[in-house]
């Protein structure tokens, strides 16, 4: 096999559908990017394209009362021909996002169809063999990409077999081939610190939309911190496991994520969010970290938009955390039932420690919200009612917003699977149309017209 030089990388994060009128337009800094790039950037000329934050006001109507957001696809084409990149990563990272990745990796090939293209991501994770049917992708990486298309791009340059690269899918004589084996990166410390300024990182300040926080609490600029990979976790509704690996958390130490912290406030941040899956599982690292922005006294306000893992919190630790320029605590809550959580969804979570961690976080002064969840198969509608009657419960002792959701069932979890062998999935139902105010489940307790409409009761009811 003859190698080929590689020079030029593109790394792509995609536009996004959303349906008009129930869902809200968001724009965040794909650190995922970020962290790819600052290993390529070692050996390649790397540029990455948010195209939703570089064309964040431009929208097309298109079917079904959606609307697509982000860069103009002839945009698009554009900076691919004036790049002139030698390999183009495309990232997936939701399913409702396909269509769109597929669609670039297309406009890739038009452009020159030697252009070697390559998508990663959730979606390519948890559904290699879809993804690879589409002939204008080369190859999809699963799990983590950083080693994987570094080694990728190495053999493809030497000409060297590519049949040993973990996480790898490819094509072989008109076959699929997908390699085991993701290349996990066990120490998370061993990785540069992510690429932001690969990014236009004042757009996002401008589009003052971080993650839905509210935005009237915002001081900018603002970016996000990774500080940890997957979750020790295994809740049925959440693809992590399949991404990340089951069981595979990992975190980087305190003495890292301050480092990293320390270049934010010289590179003139005023407030970051903990981006991860779950920042407080282990309580000995976050006490450092806390500890040690107490002790360089950093002018920074901070949040946890994702959830805190409600078991490892206190009065201490939300002390702490409050002194540390913590604002906002985010409770991923799910249900108001623990039998549910516990034997349905497998969340490790007590519900009796909220309302005093609540209690605790009016009184120090912070803001909170509660993520909850409607839909489980296996619930009543009186267990439904009961999670509604316990968010507004938390709401009168002090949460400030409740948010419902309808439960959905994404591919590579194990309610996707079993919603699948139990025939709960409605028939029309599209993996790219999703939405969590919509409903795609029907079991014999519930229809998605019937989540739809508790839902829409609940949030008005509940917080207004």
């Amino acid at each position: 096999m003859l190698g080929r030089k590689i020079e030029n990388i593109l790394l792509i994060f995609p536009t996004c559908t959303i349906f008009e009128g129930k869902e809200t337009k968001r724009a965040a800094p794909p650190m995922g990017l970020t962290y790819l790039a600052s290993v390529l950037k070692e050996n390649y000329n790397v540029r990455i394209l948010d195209t939703i934050a570089e064309g964040f006001e431009h929208e097309e109507k298109v079917s079904d009362g959606r609307i697509r957001y982000g860069m103009s696809f002839d945009s698009i084409k554009k900076v691919i021909t004036d790049f002139k990149p030698d390999v183009v990563g495309v990232s997936a990272l939701f399913s409702s996002q396909c269509e769109e990745s597929y669609h670039i990796c297309r406009i890739v090939k038009e452009v020159d169809r030697n252009i070697i293209v390559v998508m990663g991501g959730p979606h390519a994770t948890v559904l290699p063999y879809d993804v690879m049917k589409i002939p204008y992708i080369d190859y999809i990486i699963l799990g983590e990409g950083e080693k994987s298309l570094s080694e990728l791009i190495r053999k493809i340059e030497k000409g060297d077999d590519i049949g040993d690269v973990g996480g790898l899918g490819y094509r072989k004589n008109g076959d699929i081939k997908i390699n085991q084996g993701k290349s996990y990166i066990q120490n998370l410390d061993d990785l540069p610190l992510p690429a932001r300024e690969l990014l236009n990182m004042a757009i996002y300040s401008k589009i003052n939309s971080p993650h839905g926080k509210p935005i009237d609490s915002l001081r900018l600029p603002f970016t996000p911190i990774v500080t940890s990979r997957g979750c020790p976790a295994s809740c049925t509704t959440c693809c992590a496991p399949s991404v990340w690996g089951k069981g595979n958390f990992r975190f980087r130490s305190a003495e890292n994520v301050l480092k990293e912290i320390e270049t934010i406030v010289i590179e003139g941040y005023k407030e970051f969010y903990f981006d991860d899956d779950n920042f407080s599982f282990n309580r000995e690292r976050i006490i450092k970290i806390l500890n040690g922005m107490i002790k360089r006294k950093f002018d920074l306000t901070w949040s946890t938009p994702n959830g805190a893992f409600i078991n490892s919190l206190d009065d201490d630790l939300l002390t702490k955390m409050r002194e540390s320029g913590c604002y906002h605590v985010t409770f991923a809550i799910e249900s108001g039932n623990q039998g549910i959580l516990t034997k349905v969804m497998r969340k490790p979570i007590s519900l009796k420690r909220l309302p005093g961690l609540i209690k605790k976080t009016r009184e120090l002064g912070m803001g909170s919200a509660g993520f909850f969840m409607i839909g489980f198969p296996g619930e009543t509608k009186e267990h439904i009612n009961n999670t509604v009657k316990f968010a507004k419960e938390l709401i009168d002792i002090g949460l400030d917003y409740a948010s419902f959701f309808i439960v959905t069932p994404l591919p590579g979890t194990e309610l996707y699977k079993m919603c699948k062998e139990k025939g709960y999935l409605i028939e029309d139902v599209d993996i790219s149309k999703y939405m969590y105010a919509k409903g795609v489940i029907a079991t014999d307790e519930f229809t998605p017209a019937y989540l739809e409409r508790i839902r829409f009761e609940a949030w008005r009811t509940v917080n207004f």
